[in-house]
């Protein structure tokens, strides 16, 4: 049995004594036959109960301090993370005190997290912004801290999420505060060639040009509304982390891989967002393929114009579980597995394998991964415990929109929902993202219909 469930017998036991203690009071008073002894013996035990409260609650106290996590003095990234941020967010608005006192509280002045906030207090000092919001663009080691801790917070993503795999496999990068990043890459062969020539004694070496574009990475705006119970503040320090990081965690990736895989064109205003990986695909149709020569063939004739563009260095298929299923059982005349082995390398007709859930069923999307460009920078957090949360469709306007009287917005998917009236906490988690094929035409394939 915890502490805090010993306490809370203890506090229930002390409670029924202090109403039996009132009744035997009350009748006294009444003229009734009550025995002084009695009283005086209740009244003793219930003074015995409730040192033992005190003294349970007192070793609570002790234990949660010991529990908090060890303040790293050279302010290490170890000692700042996302999570950190969101319990600071969190505490901040629940007991009614700044964002600067909740780190003092939570991590003490010497840590990274103390001093990550301060740098936001300042920042939002000078532009006139809300502590909460403001962003750590300015230079020194706190943005320097702020951009390992995230870098860290795309890496957690590994294993819930498919866009750290292809941001390693590609570029990756961070605005810096920067409303877009431009990345240049170098055109396709025919707009030159700077290939080396071999060369004869006394004979020139051959002077080369070759063509370079750029593209535009526009930095988009990734929100995200995580709801905790207000209990979770009773927690310890680490173990508020923990779920806080894990909640977090797996809302993002939902949320980010299912808008990296979509079909859908980047959109501005209302709309704003990166296309979707799939936008502008022709996807090869493999409707009615049933044996796996067939399925090769349709895989061959997508990647074709990929091959073609020299977009092939490290081609990377994407596929829903069960065609990953489909594939490893797949057998020859003599029953063996033809691609079992392959597949149990995370390797498919030497590509590199990406199994999500988040990818639609019966549809293979391949990529040249070296040419998947994905930027982000820290995120920002904002709790209330007062907010009613609409249940909206992505791109709607309804958080910005009056209400219905019964809190329902016509886009709305479902009832609204009272963080007051349920005791609930919600964490407004809201990070700049950006990501895209650097070339584009050329770069990525589909096939759909996958039925095999």
């Amino acid at each position: 049995m915890s502490i805090a469930q010993k306490i809370e017998m203890a506090k229930s036991a002390i409670a029924s004594k202090k109403e039996e203690l009132s009744t035997l009071v009350n009748s006294a008073a009444n003229g009734e036959d009550v025995s002084a002894e009695v009283i005086e013996t209740l009244t003793k035990s219930i003074e015995q109960d409730q040192a033992k409260v005190d003294q349970l609650e007192k070793a609570e106290q002790v234990l949660l301090n010991k529990s908090a996590p060890a303040f790293i003095k050279n302010k290490q990234a170890s000692d700042f993370g996302f999570e950190k941020q969101a319990i600071v967010a969190m505490k901040a608005h629940v007991d009614r005190i700044s964002p600067l006192q909740a780190a003092a509280e939570l991590y003490g002045e010497d840590s990274g997290t103390f001093a990550v906030t301060k740098s936001y207090k300042e920042k939002a000092n000078i532009n006139g912004l809300n502590p909460l919001v403001a962003t750590t663009g300015q230079q020194g080691w706190a943005a320097e801290l702020v951009r390992q801790a995230y870098g860290d917070f795309v890496e957690r993503l590994t294993g819930v999420s498919i866009v750290p795999t292809l941001a390693a496999l590609g570029t990756r990068l961070d605005f810096g505060g920067a409303g877009y990043i431009t990345v240049p890459y170098r055109g396709a062969l025919s707009t030159g060639d700077m290939s080396g020539e071999f060369v004869g004694e006394g004979v020139a070496i051959p002077v080369k040009k070759a063509g370079f574009s750029s593209k535009r990475f526009d930095r988009y705006k990734l929100g995200v509304i995580t709801v905790f119970t207000s209990e979770i503040l009773e927690r310890s320090t680490p173990a508020i982390e923990g779920l806080v990081r894990q909640a977090i965690l797996n809302d993002t990736a939902e949320m980010l891989d299912s808008k990296v895989l979509d079909s859908v064109a980047a959109g501005v205003g209302v709309a704003a967002r990166p296309a979707g990986l799939l936008n502008g695909i022709t996807a090869i149709d493999a409707s009615g393929v049933k044996t796996a020569q067939d399925l090769l063939a349709k895989i061959r004739l997508a990647i074709s114009p990929m091959v073609q563009a020299n977009a092939f260095s490290k081609p990377v298929i994407i596929m829903n579980p069960m065609d990953h299923m489909g594939l490893a059982s797949q057998m020859n005349a003599t029953g063996q597995f033809i691609f079992a082995n392959e597949l149990a390398q995370n390797r498919f007709q030497g590509m590199q394998v990406i199994v999500t859930t988040r990818m639609t069923a019966g549809k293979f999307l391949i990529i040249d991964a070296a040419d998947f460009v994905s930027a982000f920078d820290a995120p920002n957090f904002m709790a209330s415990d007062t907010a009613t949360l609409q249940v909206a469709n992505a791109g709607t306007t309804a958080a910005l929109a009056t209400p219905n009287p019964d809190l329902r917005h016509p886009d709305a998917e479902g009832p609204g929902y009272s963080m007051f009236q349920q005791d609930m906490l919600a964490l407004r988690m809201i990070m700049p993202v950006a990501w895209g094929l650097i070339r584009g035409t050329g770069t990525a394939a589909a096939v759909s219909n996958v039925a095999i």
